[in-house]
């Protein structure tokens, strides 16, 4: 799980305005690379490159963290108790519930059950057993079957 942290710290660092890479070496030598725009490559052991699964659980982090208006931002991830948005979740979510936020659930476009949709999608991705976390083909074709998504696809170009 050091390694998912490491990840996760990767993910939020990345995309910084500099538009620098940043890395960071785990305890068990795995480097970990964020670059601007918030791309992330890892490297691990000998220059086995990490899986699809790991861009499924960086999308997550994305996603969840989108939907719930969760930015954690530079020095404040290593600096506080805040926890990573990857155990923020696994501590707020009950089945069938939304982590969407307020702000966000108020608009008039907004589906009640496409909140509980995109929260399970996001904590399926960040599930800790890879292979319970779906592809990217399914977490793109359980995004297109949203409401909002399906009520305004020509607009969406979907």
């Amino acid at each position: 799980m050091e390694l998912v942290r490491e990840l996760q710290v990767a993910a939020e660092l990345g995309g910084q305005e500099d538009d620098q890479a940043t890395s960071s070496t785990t305890k068990d030598g795995a480097c970990i690379m964020a670059e601007g725009q918030g791309r992330l490559m890892a490297l691990v052991g000998n220059d086995e490159w990490w899986e699809a699964w790991s861009d499924v659980f960086s999308f997550g982090l994305v996603l969840l963290g989108t939907i719930a208006k969760r930015v954690l931002e530079g020095k404040e991830i290593f600096l506080s108790d805040t926890p990573l948005t990857d155990e923020w979740a696994k501590i707020e979510y009950k089945d069938g519930c939304s982590l969407v936020h307020r702000s966000l659930a108020e608009d008039p476009y907004f589906e009640e059950s496409d909140g509980t949709k995109i929260t399970a999608l996001g904590m399926q991705c960040i599930d800790d057993n890879p292979e319970r976390r779906p592809t990217m083909k399914e977490a793109v074709e359980r995004l297109k079957s949203l409401l909002v998504v399906q009520r305004h696809a020509d607009a969406l170009g979907v």
